[in-house]
């Protein structure tokens, strides 16, 4: 190694490249040499996939985790601070957890001016903020630790808690937050931005670049050619303001789908089949049947599978969430799905 001038970071490095590639095994076998060698990013990334795959007990991963890992944590680094506080957790030590991730938090500025560690404490504080909600229900420090994870280190995680758990789907702040999330690549944020201009489409929840008005009773035309509005749910919506709502909602759940987020496919193809695209829907439809979620939605998918072909049957305004626990709103009724 010295005789050729080849450092562990070296091996590390190499091991990211394949790591991309189809050698995979090998990329593993590298890192695992690295750390052996005491390479601290090499150590770092076979702890994390220890826990990711509950292998810590794996032969020559306990003698990293235990050796070189645990020295990382006796100097405080933050990652190392970090996958011990989501190891804790997987093991349901919470508080050992919070205490572990407050540890880590209370040295923000002066890690912070050591070396950049923006994602770690981002995903901290994350992690904490959760935690708070869930053991000590501190609904109060809960949302303080999300937005600070989301509005000083811009974390993605954090946009999408901060928007589910202490926003209201109806302000300007919920669709902002989610795009910001969705925008990163997190499918299940944009699961709920498609969720959310389809219930905008349906008039259910105002939409904040429209103004929402009250619906009248039948739609109206202003006499100067302005812009008719149809009733639809208990919001009046432009034509051109609900068709541009569906399109957003298909093209989130088109992405969210495409991640194989079940919700999403069933979404898309109620959206597809009331825009008469009925064979790209009933593609999407099938992929939900198929998903590692279905039995979670079989309810829906049966229901919408039953009722795919029937001529007098509109989809339009369906209640996509009552569909999913057994509720149907038929227009004329309320059935309960079996």
């Amino acid at each position: 190694m010295v005789e050729h001038d080849i450092r562990p970071n070296d091996i590390t490095l190499l091991a990211r490249v394949l790591l991309r590639t189809e050698r995979t095994s090998m990329a593993r076998d590298m890192f695992m040499a690295a750390a052996r060698l005491r390479d601290e990013e090499a150590t770092l990334f076979v702890v994390q996939e220890a826990i990711r795959r509950d292998s810590l007990h794996a032969p020559g991963v306990d003698a990293i985790y235990k050796g070189h890992f645990m020295q990382l944590m006796e100097i405080e680094n933050p990652r190392a601070l970090l996958l011990q506080g989501q190891l804790y957790e997987r093991r349901r030590n919470h508080r050992q957890a919070i205490h572990l991730y407050e540890k880590l938090l209370a040295s923000d500025l002066e890690k912070r001016a050591e070396t950049d560690n923006k994602v770690e404490f981002g995903d901290a504080w994350v992690a904490l903020g959760k935690l708070r909600l869930r053991v000590k229900n501190d609904l109060e420090g809960a949302e303080r630790a999300i937005s600070k994870a989301a509005l000083e280190y811009d974390n993605p995680t954090a946009f999408s808690e901060l928007a589910k758990a202490f926003t209201p789907p109806s302000s300007a702040e919920y669709e902002s937050y989610m795009l910001k999330a969705a925008a990163s690549g997190d499918a299940e944020a944009a699961h709920e931005l498609g969720k959310l201009y389809f219930d905008q489409a349906q008039g259910k929840i105002p939409s904040n670049d429209l103004g929402s008005t009250k619906a009248s009773t039948k739609a109206t035309s202003g006499a100067n050619g302005d812009e008719t509005f149809e009733k639809v749910g208990r919001l009046a919506l432009s034509a051109s303001t609900a068709l541009e709502k569906r399109n957003l909602a298909r093209q989130w759940f088109t992405i969210s789908a495409e991640s194989n987020i079940t919700g999403s496919q069933v979404y898309l193809a109620v959206l597809l089949h009331s825009l008469g695209k009925f064979t790209e829907g009933w593609e999407w439809l099938k992929a939900a049947s198929d998903s590692k979620d279905y039995k979670d939605w079989k309810k829906a998918v049966t229901f919408l599978s039953e009722k795919w072909t029937i001529d007098h049957f509109s989809f339009a305004g369906m209640d996509i969430e009552g569909l999913r626990k057994g509720l149907v709103a038929d227009r004329t009724e309320t059935e309960r799905v079996v």
